[in-house]
C-alpha cells in the first residue's frame, strides 16, 4: 500500500496486497483562469508543461498504488482538460497504458446559459431553486444531475461489457500489444468489475473524468452519502478509488434513471 503523500485518502479501504480496486477516477488538472467560473462543459485547454507534469506524477502514483502486472485502460472524456492528461498519461507510460478510450458519456454536467458566468452573477433565486430541488433542477437550463448520474451508470454498463484482448506478453511480462476487438490473444472479460488475465496480471481502468461525474460515480458506489454529495470536494490528478460499500445505502433517494 501506498504510504507517499496523499495517503490518508485510502485510510480503511485494506486493498489485499496481491489485488488492487478495477477502477481508479482521476480528475483533470485545475484550471488556474476558470477559478470562481461555473465553467461546465467549456473545453479550457492547459499548457502542455502543466499536463506533462500531472501525467508524470499521475503514473508515479498509480505504479505504486497497483501491482506491477497490471494492464492498464484509460477511459477519458473527450474534453481537453481530460483528453490531454489521458493522452500524456499514455505517452509517459508507454506500453504499460492502452491508448485512452474517449467517451462522452464522461462529460462534464451542462450547465447551459451558466456556462462562463461567475458563480457570484448567477441569481440567488436560481442557486435555491437549485438547492430544492438539486436531482431534477437544470442549472442554466441545462442538465440535471439525474442526468448526470444516468450517463454514469450508461458509462459503467459499457466498462463492465467491453471486451479487451491482450497479446504479445513478452517474457519479461510487458504487454507489447493490448487492443480492443479481435485479435490473436488472450480474451479477458469485465466480470463484477474486476478484469484478470491468469497468465499476464490484472486489467485496471484508470477513467479520466470531473468533479461532477466522479461525485455521481462514488454516489452510486455508496461511498458518499447523499447529504454529502453536493459540497463533497474532489481532488485535481489524484487517484481515487471506486469501491462498492457492501450493503450501501447511500443512493437509497436517488432518482430512478
Amino acid at each position: 500500500m501506498w504510504s507517499g503523500p496523499g495517503a490518508a485518502r485510502f485510510a480503511g479501504c485494506n486493498f489485499p496486497a496481491a489485488a488492487a480496486p478495477p477502477l481508479w477516477l482521476v480528475r483533470h488538472p485545475a484550471i488556474p483562469q476558470a477559478a470562481g467560473l461555473c465553467y461546465g462543459r467549456l473545453d479550457w485547454t492547459l499548457p502542455d508543461a502543466v499536463v506533462d507534469s500531472a501525467a508524470h506524477a499521475l503514473m508515479r502514483d498509480l505504479q505504486r498504488l497497483i501491482p506491477a502486472a497490471a494492464r492498464f485502460r484509460v477511459w477519458s472524456s473527450p474534453l481537453q482538460r481530460c483528453r490531454a492528461l489521458a493522452e500524456a498519461l499514455h505517452a509517459a507510460a508507454g506500453v504499460q497504458f492502452r491508448a485512452p478510450i474517449m467517451d462522452p458519456l464522461l462529460q462534464e454536467m451542462h450547465f447551459a446559459a451558466w456556462e462562463g458566468l461567475a458563480w457570484d452573477a448567477i441569481a440567488r433565486s436560481e442557486i435555491d431553486a437549485w438547492a430544492l430541488d438539486p436531482w431534477q433542477f437544470a442549472p442554466g437550463g441545462g442538465e440535471t444531475a439525474a442526468a448526470v448520474l444516468g450517463r454514469w451508470r450508461s458509462f459503467e454498463q459499457r466498462r463492465r461489457s467491453e471486451q479487451v484482448w491482450l497479446s504479445g506478453i513478452n517474457g519479461s511480462g510487458v504487454n507489447t500489444s493490448a487492443v480492443l476487438g479481435v485479435q490473436a490473444g488472450v480474451d479477458v472479460m469485465a466480470t463484477n468489475g474486476s478484469v484478470a488475465d491468469a497468465a499476464s496480471g490484472s486489467v485496471v481502468d484508470v477513467v479520466v473524468t470531473h468533479a461532477g461525474v466522479i461525485r455521481m460515480a462514488r454516489f452510486d458506489a455508496g461511498q458518499i452519502p447523499e447529504n454529502a454529495l453536493w459540497l463533497h470536494s474532489i481532488p485535481y490528478v489524484q487517484p481515487i478509488p471506486l469501491l462498492k460499500v457492501p450493503d450501501a445505502t447511500a443512493h437509497a433517494t436517488a432518482p430512478s434513471v
